[in-house]
């Protein structure tokens, strides 16, 4: 009826199953939920500088190379009525404050004046998000449970590689294929903290890592007509397996269900 107060009463939330006489299934949704008494103020500012140069090595091949300078004031306050399942307190600073230099560099091979092999490496760095920091709980509708933030989440280093072919047939016309692999070290994640499952929150694993295949195309529009010539029509697909290890926590819960769980 467009009032999504409706939605949210007492009988509209948790779920129970009731199966009449008729076999007919009835729903109803009457997970209580406590009015949060919660608050947080987030303050981000980041800075960033970068220098790159390009110039022959050898006849056919060039080198692509610099550095990027960023620096990074991430400041998250909150409050929450329940105490933080991770510091035990329900008023929590956290504050991210530092500089990193982030080099790149790359090769690139022409094989030919219409086609190119790319190898590139470089670092970059991911931050938590203020939700993911703030330490306050909140009802999750898509999973249907509580989860909180971590004020003790750290920042993530990235370290990318990737080699690419490509082909330019025309002018306007791709053809390349690209595979990547990705070393991330206190990657950020979501989970349990406590074996029974009760707070789901966020955490830095030590290491994962990640990686694929991509696969892209585009077309000039020309050769259909010359009005077309500033249209072109593209795509791309992206293959990608990832890939966390567990904590030794999170393995000794398993394996008290799953011996042989690795």
């Amino acid at each position: 009826g467009g009032d999504h107060n409706l939605i949210l009463t007492k009988n509209n939330l948790g779920l129970n199953r009731i199966q009449t006489n008729r076999n007919s299934l009835t729903f109803f949704w009457d997970r209580y939920l406590q009015s949060f008494d919660s608050r947080y103020d987030a303050q981000q500012d980041v800075q960033a500088a970068y220098l790159m140069l390009e110039f022959p090595l050898v006849r056919s091949v060039r080198l692509v190379g610099g550095a990027r300078c960023e620096t990074t004031d991430l400041r998250v306050h909150s409050e929450s009525y329940l105490a933080s399942s991770v510091t035990g307190l329900s008023t929590n600073d956290a504050r991210l404050e530092q500089t990193d230099w982030l080099p790149s560099v790359g090769l690139i091979y022409s094989v030919r004046a219409d086609m190119n092999v790319r190898f590139n490496f470089s670092q970059t760095i991911a931050r938590p998000a203020f939700r993911e920091l703030a330490a306050y709980y909140s009802y999750d509708t898509i999973i249907q449970d509580f989860v909180e933030g971590n004020p003790l989440l750290t920042m993530s280093s990235i370290d990318n590689y990737d080699l690419r072919w490509e082909w330019f047939p025309h002018a306007g016309d791709v053809l390349s294929a690209s595979f990547f692999y990705k070393d991330l070290q206190d990657a950020i994640e979501r989970g349990n903290v406590k074996g029974a499952g009760d707070v789901i929150t966020f955490f830095n694993r030590p290491t994962a890592q990640l990686y694929g295949l991509e696969l892209e195309a585009r077309k000039n529009l020309q050769f259909l007509a010359s009005v077309l010539r500033p249209f072109s029509i593209g795509g791309n697909v992206a293959l990608v397996q990832s890939e966390v290890e567990l904590m030794p926590e999170e393995l000794s819960f398993k394996r008290q269900f799953l011996p042989d769980a690795s």
